[in-house]
């Protein structure tokens, strides 16, 4: 670190190498705290220059195409990534310089000769280490912190965010992967509640995308991938496929489709709801005007996305379903002596434990109860909502009910969180329809 008051120019590169190799056991043990306040950022940028410039000549190392292996130093240069990410400042410039480019080519010259070849085991640790680090510095230590959004979005312009699933499905030794286990599976979460990610990067013809669909044919990464990984990923392509059917906001008509063959119309001012026609927009404009604008910021124009997407997600749910959920209804009512118009369904979106998606299910699984414990906030055993909804969402929830019971309409979003949990009141249900409420994913889900 006494180097520091140097020019690069006048240290040779054995020095430079012992310098970065002592930062970077610093940052493997220091506290985030006093690494922040007392290493200099200039010392942390010529550390990350340093290693670019590595990973460039790595990358046209005939070795490395052919083999996935590093040698030592090469190796210990990425394991040092992994400990430098975890600290906001070196996080930061990573995105600000061209690391995760360097990086994003290092991966794909692998891809040269065979377009499934990939890092060995103990590389593609260390890259996926470096991704999920820099995720969790990003979204929780930034000085402004980066939504979900932000991350995934910064990351796939690098190229390094189909390369990344790529490694995912490189199994791991199972200290290592439990290590991780917990951030990644919170990571994946959050990109399969990143909507306008999901439709606007990992659509056909995306680079993620194709990249995700060649992962589950089989023609791309590893052949020995974890089951769980693989069921996650499925579960994002399954996502993906029904964000990519597009719905009337008003008469909830899909298209294009049997019943509805033509192209629908987006909305020219937001460019995001669409509508089966004029009618239709103008019947639902006194709702939408609410939340319409032409210079929404990025946040704004996600939350709207999320939204639309959602609604199609389980309008679809209801219409494939529709015969075994009236099924279950009524022998769930005459077992507990209810009317329909007093159930609440809740059906469930996050991953289970191995990866699954319940709603995606064969067949699919969801549940229902009273509508009342819902609204009172009891427990229900066996659901995934514990009655825990926060007072704010109560009051919208109500309210939104309040306005079905006095003039027959509900508004078509009742309460929307960032979580993966709807509950559709069952009155809406049976006229094949389907009125959404949110919550958010309780801790062991």
């Amino acid at each position: 670190l006494l180097l520091a008051g140097y020019g690069e120019e006048y240290i040779s590169s054995e020095l430079k190498e012992i310098r970065n190799h002592k930062i970077s056991l610093v940052a493997r043990h220091a506290d985030r705290k006093l690494f922040r306040e007392n290493i200099p950022e200039r010392e942390i940028q010529s550390w990350l220059d340093y290693v670019i410039g590595q990973l460039k000549n790595l990358t046209a190392d005939r070795n490395w195409i052919n083999t996935g292996q590093l040698d030592w130093i090469g190796h210990t240069h990425l394991f040092q990534c992994g400990s430098m990410v975890e600290h906001a400042v070196p996080a930061a410039l990573a995105f600000e310089s061209d690391f995760f480019q360097s990086l994003a080519l290092f991966i794909k010259a692998r891809q040269a000769g065979n377009g499934r070849a990939l890092p060995s085991r103990d590389i593609s640790f260390s890259i996926v280490a470096i991704v999920f680090n820099a995720y969790h510095m990003a979204t929780t230590q930034f000085d402004s912190q980066w939504s979900d959004d932000k991350f995934f979005k910064k990351l796939e312009a690098t190229g390094m965010l189909e390369q990344f699933l790529r490694c995912l499905t490189t199994p791991q030794n199972d200290e290592a992967y439990e290590a991780y286990k917990p951030i990644l599976e919170i990571m994946l979460l959050d990109l399969q509640s990143s909507t306008m990610i999901l439709s606007q990067k990992f659509k056909k013809g995306a680079p993620c995308g194709e990249t995700l669909r060649s992962i589950l044919d089989g023609k791309d990464g590893s052949r020995e991938i974890l089951p769980e990984i693989f069921n996650r990923l499925k579960g994002i392509s399954r996502l993906v496929e029904v964000m990519e059917i597009r719905e009337c906001l008003h008469c909830h008509k899909s298209g294009p489709s049997e019943a509805f063959p033509k192209s629908l119309m987006v909305c020219s001012r937001c460019r995001i709801t669409h509508y089966c026609s004029k009618a239709c927009q103008k019947a639902d404009w006194t709702k939408h005007k609410q939340v319409c604008k032409s210079n929404m910021d990025t946040r704004a124009k996600s939350d709207l996305q999320r939204l639309m997407s959602v609604n199609a997600m389980l309008h679809h749910f209801v219409r494939q379903h529709f015969e075994l959920i009236e099924d279950t209804m009524k022998q769930t009512c005459k077992r507990l002596g209810l009317e329909s118009s007093d159930m609440a369904m809740e059906i469930n979106f996050a991953p289970n434990r191995d990866g699954e998606i319940p709603a995606f299910q064969d067949p699919p699984v969801f549940k229902i109860a009273p509508l009342q414990d819902y609204m009172e906030g009891r427990e229900i055993p066996g659901f995934v909502h514990d009655g825990c909804r926060p007072e704010e969402a109560m009051k919208l929830f109500n309210r939104s009910l309040q306005e079905y019971e006095s003039d027959g309409t509900a508004c078509e979003l009742l309460v929307h969180h960032a979580g993966h949990i709807a509950i559709v009141p069952l009155t809406t249900v049976t006229g094949n329809k389907a009125n959404i409420a949110y919550t958010t994913p309780t801790a062991e889900n």
